[in-house]
């Protein structure tokens, strides 16, 4: 099961393994070979003799991993000036999706892809690290920021060891590597690199070269998510860290530069409540929702980017001013962060098992309880 939703256009994966898309369509990002937009899931059918295990958007682009380790791309190819995220080695769109000849001629097996905006990364089964796409703010990790019409290897794993995990914001990249160890680099123009401030005169904008983030002693990353604008993860202990929201203009407030441990509890306000862990988090455009393990959702983040999910009526105020402090202001400060709150559900919905978060919507896949059980 696979969700991903970015911009205006949703994928999900069945556990049957067939694609289905749906959303803004204009570019072909839905691969369904017409520009129409899809007002409902909509079976991508050119791919139904492959086993999908994995789709990702990225804002115009959607692109699939099937069983075998084949990587079919659709959408926007680029123009003159700007370059897609197909990876195909030309600027052409593609209506239906197409494979990656790069992988699939070398003999390149992979398990993982992630996508930001313009960009993708890919990891092999070794753990080797793949990018192509738009190269600004160093987002592809290749030292510069050359724009790659189709896939190039990285000298990562020889520098940091085997990678487990990757995952791309708006225009940022995180790794983790088989040692535990979590690097970023691209944008930050928002301290979503989650860099220390000490180490620094003034943050950086950007970073061209993977950099490594310090979480504290003893808290081994398993799995990250880089957003727009913000970047979380999750530790073997269940802990959920995340930094960033530091917004230039309009707002000038920094939120957390490094790594800041959101602690979780249990539903209820009752004394008998304790701390839960996490399973699954993934940042979108100044927000984070995260999957407890009891399959509960949370969400929160910059108020100014109003969390789905959340009545504003039921909002969480700052940590640092009270509810009636608040409700006395006019209009609502930028500066307040959102605790973690429960996102409400359907009568009829359970476990949260899945989810995804972009810059206008959220999905998530649930248990739907049958009628009398």
């Amino acid at each position: 099961m696979s969700l991903s939703v970015r911009g205006d256009h949703c994928a999900a994966v069945t556990t049957d393994g067939y694609l289905y898309t749906w959303g803004q369509n204009n570019l072909y990002q839905c691969g369904l070979g017409h520009c129409e937009t899809v007002e409902s899931p909509e079976l991508v059918t050119t791919l139904q003799d492959f086993q999908i295990v994995q789709a990702v958007c990225g804002d115009s682009h959607t692109a699939a991993l099937s069983q075998e380790g084949y990587v079919f791309v659709c959408g926007y190819g680029g123009s003159f000036l700007n370059c897609g995220a197909l990876g195909t080695g030309d600027r052409a769109s593609q209506a239906t999706p197409v494979v990656i000849d790069y992988f699939y001629n070398n003999g390149i097996r992979i398990q993982k892809l992630a996508s930001g905006s313009n960009f993708m990364l890919a990891l092999d089964d070794a753990g080797e690290l793949y990018s192509w796409g738009n190269g600004r703010f160093g987002s592809l990790g290749n030292e510069d920021q050359t724009d790659r019409l189709e896939p190039i290897k990285s000298s990562f794993k020889s520098q940091f060891g085997k990678i487990i995990d990757i995952s791309c914001g708006l225009d940022a990249s995180m790794i983790i590597t088989e040692d535990r160890k979590l690097y970023t680099w691209g944008r930050n123009q928002s301290a979503q690199l989650g860099l220390s401030a000490s180490s620094y005169v003034g943050l950086p904008r950007k970073l061209l070269i993977p950099t490594l983030v310090e979480l504290p002693a003893g808290e081994l990353p398993v799995r990250g998510s880089m957003g727009m604008g913000c970047a979380a993860v999750i530790c073997e202990s269940g802990n959920v860290f995340w930094w960033g929201m530091k917004w230039v203009f309009p707002r000038d407030s920094i939120i957390h530069e490094e790594p800041y441990q959101e602690v979780l509890f249990t539903a209820g306000n009752d004394k008998k409540r304790h701390l839960e862990k996490a399973c699954d988090v993934d940042c979108g455009r100044g927000m984070i929702d995260l999957i407890t393990e009891s399959g509960r959702l949370l969400t929160w983040g910059d108020r100014g980017n109003h969390p789905f999910g959340v009545k504003r009526s039921l909002f969480p105020f700052s940590r640092t001013q009270d509810a009636e402090s608040v409700e006395e202001t006019e209009g609502l400060s930028s500066t307040d962060l959102l605790q973690a709150t429960e996102v409400e559900t359907t009568n009829q919905a359970g476990r949260v098992y899945k989810m995804s978060v972009g810059t206008t919507m959220a999905v998530a896949a649930v248990e739907i309880a049958e009628e009398g059980k």
